[in-house]
């Protein structure tokens, strides 16, 4: 498990952003409707939407998150624990 989810809240509007810019065009495509456990139903055939779309800014995002949790927040983490384990000994 790699810890990004720091880097996303960082950059949340982004993160918004780079998932709305396939879901937006898709969304008008999709009928629905909403179920009793407040979830939905989808009622056409969309597999195709969500197979074969372009990830591209999806991945750079991702990517970003992952870079900066290893440039800004592992070596934070790091350094606490390595004195959380001096102050235990």
């Amino acid at each position: 498990m790699f810890p990004v989810s720091a880097a996303i809240l960082d950059q949340i509007d982004e993160y918004r952003r780079v998932l709305e810019s396939n879901s937006k065009r898709l969304l008008p495509l999709v009928e629905w409707e909403p179920t009793p456990q407040f979830n939905v139903r989808v009622l056409n055939d969309t597999g195709d939407f969500y197979r074969y779309f372009d990830a591209t800014p999806h991945a750079e995002f991702l990517y970003a998150c992952a870079r900066r949790t290893i440039e800004r927040y592992l070596p934070g983490e790091t350094a606490f624990l390595q004195r959380y384990d001096q102050f235990r000994q």
